[in-house]
């Protein structure tokens, strides 16, 4: 007889109600209940025959612990911890487990003490109790929640022991009722849990993880790649639940900790015959993927982004940990082997997949994904990967992220969304620029073709990097000569080359900067415009006739080639074709094409090198050149507005564009203050001549980065 059976309103729980009701309304409440508790313990492993008996005590006793800390605090002790052969009682065991006033882990600690002690009765009752509770009919507990106990019964040395552990393992375990239905995905479920249970109760580097692992695989679960996609499937929707059910004060991330030791675990002990450990880690990433976007699309405006991002944040954490020290902490000669090939395609891989999740087609996910870019076990590395091998990878992921702020970038209003994501995009950058110079360096070219037009000082922050090592001479010096600079005479590096945005009209540029015609040149100008109009937010122009990409690789192209000549006379020198092509694009061009060309011209203004000292010089000389007519006004306009946007906002300033600017107050012939497009508008005016004031005095260098200490009191901040 069940004491459900005596229906909802029965004479023992009326009984129990009033025992509990005495209790606590007496004054001695905790001394009453310790001993009422104590009587019932005694009463409980005294007449243990009853079933109806057990279910009544244990029930009492558990209302008695509640009701009491101070009884609760003394029968937990000693069901747990006094080592008393009264206590190896399976059935009453059973009904304390029930009532959960005995903790399985603490069960299995104790269970090994007795055995380890030698205590009479001991390994029996261990085997007892798991036929009970784990083997029954009516299973209550899992494997996992006797890992240690089973670890000690696998040392003895006794046929019993052996006979009961073999059978033990040709036991098909799942912790429901016989006769019950269970669908594959709940198989699934309740293997995954007994994983989480297990690195709840042992380390992660214990023996027993990864025998649990090689038992996944023997049984099945882990077999082939069909059934590695619904396990892995299954253990993520059901680590997901758990963290939305979870009590947001409790650890919510167990289970999503778990499966991502679990992912990093089979990295790193499967044998990989059926599939490569690249194909394993792609499957990986899709099933995430699928999971992630049908979450996103299901909860729309209330999607959490905490597990999801947890999960990736831990899968950098445990490569790291295993990579440490060029994968010293793997045994096995052939993996460690193996897993440093992998290393850089893991990077690649994992910057796929978050290309896959970017911010343009899961919102939701905006945050967690500019974290997740720049973590910290995940960004330094791919950066440094051998060959540069991650460089292509993560610039996608660069342009994923500003074409995003593009997006929601408007001319008058910038969203409080959207101004955090800028924010901790200046962050990256700005790390980059500090510990990887020359990332942004070499790959400006594509970095400036995809920027918003609107973030001048994120422009900047990318065109002032200068390479480890180089210390840049002070940009105000008025000796300052780039002739006597040697680094000006060398060529930067170009990851991507822009040759390969020219292939259309690359012959008719070589052979016009072999031999300029004007047939050539309109050939180039041609090209240079769009089809259609391209619609753009920000400063500038809203609707692009010109195609900007297109000028950029041309204008690069051209500064590539100069700095190839070995004689100076033959780049710096207005006959040059170099200059011509240059020259004629912005005199024949519209007005929009001169904005491009010298706006590019401008970007490349940068640290010490050739093409720095070419496009200076260029762009010096068309400034007071009189070739330009009618047209010298606009010119001088729209180059000091290109050098003025870079200027007036906070540092870093690019050292090129510091000194063309210095170069051009103090240059005879110029005359900037009257120019009239600045002495007609006060507040460019008074720009001017602070900037004239600032380069007059002559400032201190900054001995950390050869910039001057004073700032002009004209910057502002940026966007």
């Amino acid at each position: 007889t069940k004491l459900s059976d005596l229906g909802e309103q029965n004479q023992i729980k009326n009984i129990i109600f009033q025992i509990l009701t005495f209790i606590a309304r007496s004054p001695q409440k905790d001394q009453l209940a310790l001993k009422v508790a104590q009587a019932v313990v005694n009463s409980l492993f005294a007449t243990s025959e009853s079933s109806l008996c057990r279910e009544v005590l244990s029930l009492l006793l558990e209302k008695l612990c509640s009701l009491s800390m101070v009884a609760r605090k003394d029968v937990v002790w000693w069901l747990i911890y006094a080592l008393d052969t009264r206590k190896f009682d399976v059935p009453v065991i059973r009904s304390l487990l029930e009532v959960k006033l005995i903790d399985a882990a603490e069960l299995d600690t104790i269970l090994v003490t007795t055995m380890e002690q030698k205590m009479e009765k001991s390994v029996d009752f261990a085997i007892d109790l798991l036929k009970d509770v784990v083997l029954s009919d009516k299973p209550l507990l899992m494997r996992m929640d006797f890992v240690r106990t089973l670890e000690y019964l696998g040392s003895v040395d006794d046929n019993k022991v052996k006979k009961f552990l073999k059978e033990f393992e040709k036991e098909k375990i799942l912790p429901v009722k016989d006769n019950t239905d269970i669908s594959s995905t709940e198989k699934y479920f309740l293997v995954f849990t007994e994983w989480v249970k297990l690195l709840q109760r042992v380390e992660y580097d214990d023996k027993i993880v990864v025998v649990f692992i090689r038992q996944l695989m023997d049984k099945g679960i882990l077999a082939d790649s069909d059934s590695l996609i619904k396990f892995i499937k299954a253990a993520l929707e059901l680590s997901v639940y758990s963290f939305k059910e979870s009590d947001p004060t409790s650890d919510v991330f167990t289970a999503i900790d778990a499966l991502s030791k679990l992912i990093t675990k089979l990295m790193v002990v499967q044998e990989f015959t059926q599939y490569s450990r690249k194909e394993y880690l792609n499957t990986i990433c899709s099933i995430i993927l699928l999971v992630f976007s049908k979450d996103h699309e299901e909860d729309g405006g209330s999607f959490n982004e905490r597990p999801y991002f947890r999960l990736i944040s831990n899968l950098f954490f445990e490569w790291s940990r295993i990579r440490g020290h060029k994968f010293a902490a793997i045994a096995d000669s052939k993996t460690k082997k193996e897993l440093r090939k992998f290393d850089a395609e893991f990077y690649n891989i994992f910057a796929s997949f978050l290309h896959s999740m970017q911010p343009f087609a899961f919102f939701g996910f905006s945050f967690a994904w500019v974290s997740l870019i720049s973590h910290r076990m995940f960004l330094p590395m791919i950066l440094s990967l051998p060959d540069k091998s991650g460089w292509e990878k993560f610039m996608l992921l660069i342009i994923d992220l500003f074409k995003f702020l593009d997006k929601y970038t408007k001319k008058d209003s910038v969203s409080d969304a959207i101004s955090v994501v800028y924010k901790g995009t200046l962050r990256i950058i700005l790390g980059i620029s500090n510990d990887f110079p020359e990332f942004l360096i070499e790959n400006h070219y594509e970095l400036m073709n995809n920027i918003p037009d609107t973030y001048f000082q994120l422009r900047n922050v990318i065109l002032s990097s200068i390479p480890k090592k180089m210390i840049v001479p002070n940009p105000y010096d008025p000796k300052l000569n780039l002739e006597d600079i040697e680094a000006c005479e060398k060529r930067p590096e170009v990851f991507y080359d822009p040759i390969n945005d020219i292939l259309p009209i690359k012959k008719p540029v070589d052979n016009y900067l072999r031999i300029p015609s004007n047939s050539l040149l309109k050939t180039i100008m041609s090209a240079m415009y769009r089809t259609e109009y391209d619609v753009r937010n920000g400063v500038g122009y809203d609707f692009l006739s010109i195609d900007s990409k297109l000028v950029r690789a041309l204008v690069l192209h051209v500064g590539i080639e100069a700095g190839l000549e070995t004689s100076s006379s033959a780049i710096f020198n207005p006959e040059s074709s170099y200059y011509a092509l240059l020259f004629n694009m912005i005199n024949d061009g519209s007005a929009e094409l001169r904005f491009q060309v010298l706006q590019v011209m401008v970007e490349q203004l940068r640290y010490p090198n050739i093409h720095t000292h070419f496009f200076m010089y260029v762009l010096l000389s068309m400034f007071t050149s009189k070739s330009f007519g009618d047209n010298l006004p606009e010119v001088q306009e729209v180059m000091l507005r290109g050098l003025l946007e870079r200027v007036i906002v906070n540092k870093p300033h690019p050292w090129g564009v510091t000194v063309l600017f210095s170069q051009l107050i103090r240059q005879e012939g110029s005359r900037l203050s009257e120019l009239p497009f600045i002495k007609n508008v006060p507040e460019v005016d008074n720009i001017f001549k602070m900037l004239l004031k600032h380069t007059v005095e002559k400032p201190e260098l900054d001995g950390t980065n050869g910039v001057a200490k004073k700032e002009s009191g004209i910057s502002t901040s940026s966007k």
